[in-house]
């Protein structure tokens, strides 16, 4: 992978794609390095530096933005560091500085976004498929791999399995992800620009890009002003309930034919009061058996009344199982 080092911190510049620093974890690594050392080293790639206003030749963190700074904290001068052995001047460089964070697992859906465009710009400039303008690095205006100028599946198809050999993803996963980008850059935004917004989600990107470009837009906007906003379609109402067309179920005719019994046995009036005379009404547990089936009987009795001989809407049983009758 490349040769390990002990590196002054003076000399390392942090990474475009660094996410910002979350202190609590900065805080839990001053313990653990304080009481057992650096567990793993930091990953870099040589990069020009301003040191003391001057460039100079140092590194850029491809990971361990945390790790340094915890060693800042713990006034630490060099850090032991991973140098990823690709020239620092090329597209190479960066393409690995990239691979290096696609393969981590807390990149958010935005981050993941920004930095497959980012690989995919560097990948069309390095086989000079996207003007560069003369220039040695491609600028997000003229190589952007959303901007439409595709050459075509087979290109995409080669991006996606070498990017899924470096990083160890699907290639499934990386089409997915350069989809969800060239949805964003086609609205005149960078993924980047979303991380941490209400579309920070892979099911808001996959909704945005289905969306028209100009809704794609504003969407956008509002996000990125702190709106809380979705791409998402709202839920469609639940269909009406219908009739079965298939026969009445059994246990609808089983529980009439046990009521019909009752009926055949005792006068209505005098029903009451013969099962009264069989119940004890002190039993609290029988009482709330009672209670629990008074809903059942008025959603039977309130369905009586619900003969539609067109086979149309039935009523809602809500309303019937609280005592209601149907419109």
């Amino acid at each position: 992978m490349g040769e390990l080092v002990e590196i002054p911190l003076r000399l390392l510049a942090p990474s475009p794609y660094a996410r910002p620093t979350n202190h609590d974890a900065v805080k839990a690594l001053v313990g653990s390095i304080g009481e057992h050392g650096l567990l793993q080293p930091i990953v870099v790639v040589r990069a020009p530096v301003m040191d003391r206003g001057v460039s100079v030749e140092g590194f850029r963190i491809v990971a361990g933005h945390h790790r340094v700074a915890a060693f800042r904290q713990l006034d630490r001068h060099e850090i032991p560091a991973t140098v990823l052995t690709c020239p620092h001047n090329s597209y190479d460089a960066e393409i690995a500085e990239l691979d290096e964070n696609l393969c981590r697992h807390e990149l958010s859906p935005a981050e993941r976004a920004a930095a497959i465009r980012r690989r995919a710009d560097l990948w069309e400039a390095k086989r000079g498929l996207a003007e560069t303008g003369g220039t040695n690095c491609p600028s997000s205006q003229n190589a952007r791999l959303a901007d439409g100028r595709r050459k075509g599946a087979q290109h995409q198809q080669q991006f996606a399995a070498e990017t899924a050999a470096a990083t160890g993803k699907d290639k499934r996963e990386v089409n997915r992800e350069l989809a969800r980008a060239r949805a964003v850059a086609e609205a005149g935004a960078d993924p980047a620009d979303l991380r941490g917004t209400s579309l920070d989600k892979a099911v808001e990107l996959d909704a945005l890009a289905k969306k028209p470009v100009e809704e794609r837009r504003a969407l956008i906007q509002q996000a990125k002003a702190g709106e809380q906003v979705t791409a998402r379609a709202a839920p469609a109402a639940p269909p009406p309930l219908r009739k079965p067309r298939s026969k009445t179920a059994p246990i609808v005719l089983d529980l009439l034919t046990r009521l019909e019994g009752i009926q055949q046995l005792l006068p209505l009036e005098d029903l009451g009061r013969s099962i009264l005379l069989q119940l004890d009404t002190t039993d609290a547990e029988l009482h709330a058996r009672l209670q629990a089936v008074v809903p059942t009987l008025h959603v039977l009795g309130a369905l009586a009344d619900a003969y539609d001989p067109a086979g149309e809407l039935m009523p809602d049983p809500m309303p019937l199982a609280r005592g209601g009758r149907p419109t």
